[in-house]
């Protein structure tokens, strides 16, 4: 890409802003100059491509979860909607990139030969079935930039108006309580709908802390937040991608004679799928402890008289 991920953290400190809202604002057009270099550039998306432009686009979406209370509903809607249907776009080959990725980290971990044999047979399975060469519609091409440049001008608009500190608070404050209230949910009922929810708000809550870490570069504690939600996103990430792999393998089941493949890897996955659970419950109970109004200011570094 034609600037790294890390690059955008790396500047966001050193542009130019009067508020937290305007900082908001430098930093998601920032991400969205990076997609738009990206696509202009590149007559195929590589699968490189394709993850980072999903990640930032998640990171857009994060952006205006923040500034919910400073825009309202309806301009909060329209924005968020069109940034969702450019990432749905690309869905399909994230998928078919997760199932390749997914079946090689568990050919790393099988025990045994025949594991490896067995968990080797479905992977050249999905292999065959699936496109390895990138995203070159130009259709999608052309549906992403537009979706990007609305994005574009939207946040060149709000660059004036986002200045109530506030708001702000209260928008880190409803990600942190929705992140908190699905992880209550999953310690009662480990259901995948609400996993993958879950998964959602932690990584906007990631993202919603890396823009605004600059504040008080010196708190060890958020650094540490910014730590546990990245590896909380990655965990639920991966039981997401297991449970779209056990969908698949039932697919594969009905129309090929790899039954005894099949079920070795469906084991292998489950318990995979359970070392993760531990480990998200681990994250869990690290991460979500403060009430959510005084997370967002500690974060945000307001100090109340």
């Amino acid at each position: 890409m034609v600037r790294a991920r890390e690059d955008i953290e790396n500047t966001k400190s050193s542009m130019s802003y009067d508020s937290i809202g305007q900082q908001v604002c430098v930093y998601s057009l920032a991400i969205d100059k990076e997609i738009i270099d990206t696509i202009t550039d590149r007559k195929q998306l590589t699968e490189t491509d394709v993850h980072d432009i999903r990640v930032n686009l998640k990171r857009l979406r994060a952006m205006r979860h923040l500034s919910y209370f400073e825009t309202g509903y309806s301009h909060f809607t329209a924005a968020d909607t069109n940034l969702r249907d450019a990432g749905r776009l690309l869905s399909a080959n994230r998928d078919q990139t997760v199932l390749r990725k997914t079946l090689k980290k568990l050919l790393k971990g099988a025990d045994t030969k025949s594991q490896r044999r067995k968990v080797k047979a479905v992977l050249a399975h999905v292999r065959g079935s699936t496109n390895e060469k990138g995203v070159t519609d130009k259709s999608i091409h052309n549906g992403l930039k537009r979706s990007v440049l609305f994005d574009q001008r939207d946040w060149r608009k709000l660059q004036r108006d986002l200045d109530k500190t506030e708001n702000l608070v209260s928008g880190l404050a409803r990600t942190y309580e929705y992140a908190r209230s699905l992880a209550e949910q999953i310690s009662r009922r480990d259901k995948p709908t609400t996993s993958h929810r879950w998964r959602k708000w932690c990584k906007y809550l990631c993202y919603q802390l890396q823009s605004v870490s600059y504040l008080d570069p010196n708190n060890r504690r958020n650094s540490k937040r910014i730590l546990d939600l990245k590896r909380l996103g990655s965990v639920l990430g991966w039981r997401h991608d297991i449970e779209l792999l056990m969908h698949t393998l039932d697919e594969i089941s009905e129309v090929a004679p790899m039954g005894e493949e099949v079920n070795v890897v469906k084991v292998l996955a489950s318990e995979w799928d359970m070392e993760l659970k531990e480990e998200s419950e681990i994250l869990s109970n690290r991460l979500f402890t403060d009430q959510a109004v005084e997370f967002a200011e500690s974060v945000l570094a307001i100090n109340k008289p």
